[in-house]
């Protein structure tokens, strides 16, 4: 064998730390096994510890770790014992991963020669032969069919608009995103009923200026239907919004005092434990100007 002059070599650290034999060996033991490892690395037969093409003696071996020789015979010894070494018929000791590993290397350098793993070779070349590199035009096809999946899509031709979902967007005042709005609708109707929804978008009090008013799915997401509006409820016979009651007594006394009319008496229910209607009961002709 000759020297493969590698760099480097594969160490196994959980395979040294769960060798059984290593491990029954003492602390000095496996610290001379790993130089002995060194060397054998660098051996002219990889893996193997000679000297000029035969075995080391322990004599020798005692001179290339650089140890004494009746302590390296003890410690080979228990090596030996151990079974972390072997010997061939030349009883050259050797690693045996080493030189597996050695001979796997080996192989694959000429398998990598000749074009391969002859196993595999042939199947390599026929799925080389089935594939073609993407092209730009490819890439582009894909990326058009990402955004479109980013985006709700309509029901297709031919099939029917679900009708509570129809209904709903018949009572909606808003008439934007509808895509969106049909996802939020199938993701609320899986905690309410659809009938719940249609009364709440009836009963609810939009804003009357269209654009204040949320978005069909913002709507759906938020749970509005379980909400009374976004306004107050309308006065009796007016049309309009009722503002804080207080807040309009005020301002129509305040007018009518500014007119110089008397404001009419105040229809407060004197048993009226209301400390608010009270202060305004007694205190009312004191907001002149």
């Amino acid at each position: 064998m000759s020297n493969d002059n590698l760099p480097w070599g594969k160490f196994y650290w959980a395979d040294w730390s769960r060798d059984a034999g290593l491990r029954a060996c003492s602390y000095a033991a496996k610290g001379m096994w790993m130089d002995m490892l060194c060397h054998m690395d660098a051996s002219p037969e990889k893996g193997f510890l000679v000297v000029g093409g035969r075995a080391a003696t322990n004599a020798e071996i005692a001179k290339i770790i650089g140890g004494e020789r009746r302590t390296v015979e003890r410690l080979l010894g228990e090596l030996e014992a151990n079974e972390v070494f072997s010997r061939d018929d030349r009883g050259a000791i050797f690693s045996r991963r080493m030189t597996r590993e050695c001979d796997i290397s080996r192989r694959n350098i000429a398998n990598g020669k000749l074009g391969g793993n002859p196993q595999l070779k042939k199947n390599n070349d026929l799925s080389v032969k089935s594939v073609k590199p993407p092209v730009k035009a490819d890439k582009e096809e894909d990326k058009i069919r990402i955004e479109k999946k980013k985006t709700p899509l309509p029901p297709k031709g031919g099939e029917s608009e679900n009708p509570h979902f129809a209904e709903f967007w018949k009572c909606y005042p808003r008439k934007d995103d509808k895509g969106h709005a049909r996802k939020a609708w199938e993701k609320s109707v899986k905690t309410t009923t659809p009938e719940a929804i249609i009364a709440g978008v009836r009963s609810y009090r939009f804003n009357p200026e269209t654009r204040f008013v949320p978005l069909p799915a913002t709507w759906l997401n938020g749970e509005r239907w379980l909400h009374t509006g976004e306004l107050p409820p309308a006065s009796p016979g007016s049309g309009q919004p009722i503002k804080n009651g207080f807040v309009s007594l005020f301002l129509r006394e305040q007018r009518e005092r500014e007119s110089g009319a008397d404001p009419p008496p105040l229809a407060i229910d004197p048993e009226a434990n209301n400390p608010v209607l009270l202060f305004i009961k007694n205190h009312g002709g004191s907001h002149g100007s």
